[in-house]
């Protein structure tokens, strides 16, 4: 995840989502396929929306693991590390560090990146146009000329409490609506017991804003500039790059030449030393003021936005979703705006959405609870998630039944499907105009036997179905009694080892993948379009292989669609050789057999025309048919010799 996704949070650009929309309604046509035009439409909308929210929560996930893990890395270790022993002299305190770079450190709001790359071309090779690279620079750019935009900052605050021994993590966070992501920082006080958030953009500390720089030492006294279009000046992103000696002086352009920057060098070609120079840092002052007026403004506090995701990221690449605390408990009317609970997050995010992010997340924490070391991280993310637990749980009851309707932690009575039924030991926790309530945690799934095989679970042998419905069977076009059992009343299928290098198969000679199935031990499953040409190859190399299927056809009887073939992993390099050159072979056939389908059709106009010439002179028809017949083949031969 962290080389395939690294700096993915554009991944909901239009060009992105237009060809994610595509992928997804060839993936889902056939499943719609039984219903009308606006129905696929709905089915297929829905699909793309839900794949949509998966691949920007982990482009989000990814993008975090990523500088994660470029901050535990030895080479910004070693040199946050340095800096801070040569420079810093506090306690080895998270309030204190903060305090150190707040005053050191300049904010940005406008970076010479565009400038720098102009007149640096070395810069652009590849190892600055990744995610790693970018990092890297702007963390060297920061150190050297203590100034940085608010993500250089965090993630330099970030490095500095873990290498003193103190408990922190990057945040990341998604405003709405327009899903703005920002990069925070908590950073554990053991005083409190509890974490502090930190974010620089704002220069708050665990919810106290702190004053920012008042003004800025030049390094330059030089203040008056005389603009004269003899010098050497360039123009470029609407400013003015002026040079005088030692000094390159970066104006504004407007009404009037405003100044931005002042950059002085130790040579005099200030072009090639760049990375080594001094500023005048104006945009301090504007920084400032901006920060006061966000301070005075009435309703400003941070608790009134609204958080989509927010995900935390601690040692190691423990990953935890902290949401419940960047949200209000309540829901009430402050200043005309609506506070949001986690509650009403996860209805507005969808039931699949929240229990697959549930499911991705442990996933990712599952190779670091065996690191050395990890434990104290473990024992800090199980003490919140508990207390978010507790927060959550303790959100008060909705008051219609409306608002009950898909709600992630509560279900009506009335409102539990047909396909689920209370545990045993389930009990009401409240009532709603006389109707009883319950946990959604109480509710247990009913499946049928195909649909627990789809899921790669099986029905135990001998016991008896909890409940019984009527169900329409396709095969029969009528409705018939289906058994519907628990999770309870299986297990889990297990993985099917080859034996003797004879891959299992079905009673049909395949491969059954529908669902959730495993492949067989040993074996990869390849899924194509052109099956024709991958069992071609397969044959043609005298591979043992078995076709294989992940659904059915859309018919009265459930025919598998074979998609695939299911081989040995270590056939798979020299099968997708074989296979590429089979489907070069095809495309150059088929490009073949569209430039001849265009000689027969203009050989079958001259043809036409040979047969019923212009004119109308009895005696000169034979003259006539002779000409055009030496011409159309004469052309004939032309076409064919050049294509």
């Amino acid at each position: 995840m962290n080389l395939g996704l690294r700096y993915c949070t554009d991944s909901q650009q239009d060009a992105q989502l237009r060809a994610l929309s595509l992928w997804a309604e060839q993936r889902f046509e056939s499943s719609a396929r039984s219903g009308g035009k606006e129905r696929r439409r709905k089915v297929v909308e829905k699909e793309c929306a839900v794949w949509r929210d998966k691949v920007f929560v982990l482009a989000l996930l990814g993008r975090l693991r990523l500088l994660n893990s470029l901050i535990d890395g030895a080479f910004v270790k070693a040199l946050v590390f340095s800096y801070f022993e040569n420079h810093y002299s506090g306690p080895a305190e998270p309030l204190p560090i903060f305090m150190y770079i707040q005053e050191y450190f300049a904010v940005c709001l406008m970076s010479l990146r565009t400038y720098v790359m102009q007149i640096l071309p070395e810069l652009r090779a590849p190892t600055t146009q990744n995610g790693h690279g970018k990092v890297l620079l702007r963390l060297l750019r920061c150190l050297h000329l203590h100034k940085g935009n608010s993500d250089t900052l965090t993630l330099l605050y970030v490095c500095a409490c873990r290498c003193y021994g103190v408990s922190a993590r990057l945040v990341e966070a998604v405003h709405g609506p327009a899903n703005a992501v920002i990069l925070l920082a908590e950073s554990f006080d053991p005083d409190s017991g509890s974490w502090k958030r930190v974010d620089f953009s704002r220069l708050t500390y665990g919810g106290v804003a702190y004053e920012p720089t008042k003004s800025a030492k030049p390094y330059n006294r030089e203040k008056v500039v005389t603009y004269s279009p003899d010098s050497d000046s360039c123009e470029y992103g609407g400013h003015l790059y002026v040079q005088r000696d030692n000094k390159l002086f970066v104006y504004k352009r407007g009404p009037n030449l405003s100044i931005v920057a002042i950059i002085v060098s130790r040579s005099k070609q200030p072009s090639q030393v760049v990375l080594n120079v001094s500023e005048f840092r104006f945009e301090e002052e504007e920084f400032r003021q901006r920060l006061v007026r966000d301070k005075q403004k009435p309703g400003a506090k941070e608790a009134r936005q609204e958080y989509h995701y927010v995900f935390g990221c601690n040692k190691y690449g423990w990953t935890s979703e902290i949401t419940p605390k960047y949200v209000e408990r309540y829901a009430t009317l402050t200043l005309g705006v609506k506070l949001r609970r986690y509650n009403d997050v996860c209805v507005k995010r969808g039931k699949d959405i929240q229990a697959w992010l549930m499911q991705t997340i442990e996933h990712l924490n599952e190779p670091v609870k065996h690191v050395t070391g990890a434990s104290i991280v473990s024992m800090l993310e199980r003490a919140e998630a508990k207390w978010m637990d507790t927060r959550v749980s303790n959100d008060p009851l909705p008051d219609s039944k409306a608002r009950l309707k898909n709600h992630p932690v509560y279900v009506l009575a009335s409102q539990i499907g047909s396909n689920h039924i209370l545990k045993k030991d389930a009990a009401p926790i409240a009532f709603l105009k006389g109707e009883e309530v319950y946990l959604r945690c109480d509710l247990e799934a009913l499946k049928t036997r195909g649909a627990w095989r789809k899921a790669n679970r099986r029905v135990i042998d001998d016991v008896q179905p909890i409940t019984t419905r009527k169900m329409y069977n396709r095969n029969t076009r009528m409705h018939v009694n289906t058994s519907l059992f628990s999770e309870s009343q299986t297990e889990l299928i297990p993985q099917e080892v080859p034996t003797d290098g004879a891959i299992p198969t079905t009673e049909y000679d395949n491969v059954d993948v529908t669902g959730q199935r495993f492949v067989p031990q040993g074996t990869i499953y390849l899924r194509t379009k052109r099956v024709d040409l991958l069992l071609k190859a397969a044959k043609a190399l005298q591979l043992h292989h078995k076709r294989a299927f992940s659904s059915y056809q859309k018919t009265d009887t459930f025919k598998p669609e074979i998609d695939g073939i299911v081989v040995q992993k270590s056939h798979l390099p020299a099968l997708l050789q074989k296979y590429e050159e089979l489907a070069m072979e095809a495309a150059t056939k088929a490009l073949e057999e569209k430039k001849e389908s265009y000689r027969n059709f203009w050989r079958s106009v001259f043809k036409a025309m040979l047969a019923d010439p212009p004119s109308v002179a009895q005696e000169h028809h034979s003259k006539i048919r002779r000409e055009l017949n030496e011409h159309v083949t004469h052309f004939l031969n032309r076409m064919e010799h050049l294509t």
